[in-house]
């Protein structure tokens, strides 16, 4: 992914490659954190779809429907890593949308839930805006005004499940990683209830004890909280 390759000639998906669902070795990761946010990635979104589909499309698609259904074994996932407080926590690389640097919610009057933070402007849209933070209750939630504690590392990330999106604040980003199943550890029983309910295990990456989030009770709990 380099600003100064033509991406037609960068056809050959660096995103699988070297990108968030290759070995990650892309440099423009650190800056871009995911691929969705990169020019190349997003000028070969455009020319894929506007190239003229192969004489033998649709044959060789019927072929594969036709095809019985063969169950692939997956057990190596790409997450980002980010911290919220003092804890560090992991989602996979796909739920993340964009990253964006810091920027402060429009409160909403009589919100009842303490994990609305209120609404974002991203790209000219508005974006609910939760809390993280007080939603999984990691340490100093109580003493905590997160709008107003934030440094150069503070990012505002946006995540999608179906077609929804909602923006979070991270206090940090660490990167991307791969881990498999084997590597999972069960949540201890010393975790808040918060965090408890939505961790499905721990995984130990680049010396750090890092919470991945069960995804399918996180954004259940979203969608019929926050929509």
């Amino acid at each position: 992914m380099n600003d100064s390759a033509d991406p037609q000639v960068q056809g050959e998906r660096c995103w699988q490659e070297i990108g968030v669902w290759g070995d990650q070795s892309c440099s423009r990761l650190k800056d871009e954190v995911h691929c969705h946010n990169c020019n190349v990635f997003n000028e070969n979104s455009r020319h894929l779809f506007q190239r003229a589909a192969p004489q033998d499309y649709l044959e060789e698609w019927s072929q594969v429907v036709a095809d019985e259904t063969k169950e692939i074994q997956t057990t190596s996932y790409s997450i980002v890593t980010f911290r919220i407080g003092r804890e560090w926590f992991g989602l996979t690389a796909g739920s993340l949308v964009e990253v964006h640097h810091f920027i402060a919610a429009h409160r909403l009057p009589h919100a009842k839930n303490p994990a609305l933070l209120g609404l974002v402007n991203i790209r000219g849209a508005l974006q609910i805006c939760i809390s993280l933070r007080r939603l999984l209750s990691a340490p100093n939630d109580a003493r905590s005004n997160e709008w107003k504690e934030h440094s150069s590392e503070t990012r505002l990330a946006v995540i999608e499940r179906d077609g929804e999106q909602w923006a979070c604040k991270l206090d940090e980003i660490d990167g991307i990683y791969t881990y498999t199943d084997t590597r999972l550890r069960p949540p201890p029983v010393t975790l808040s209830k918060g965090q408890a309910t939505f961790t499905k295990g721990i995984a130990t990456i680049q010396g750090k004890s890092i919470a991945l989030l069960d995804e399918e009770l996180l954004f259940h709990y979203l969608k019929h909280n926050f929509i």
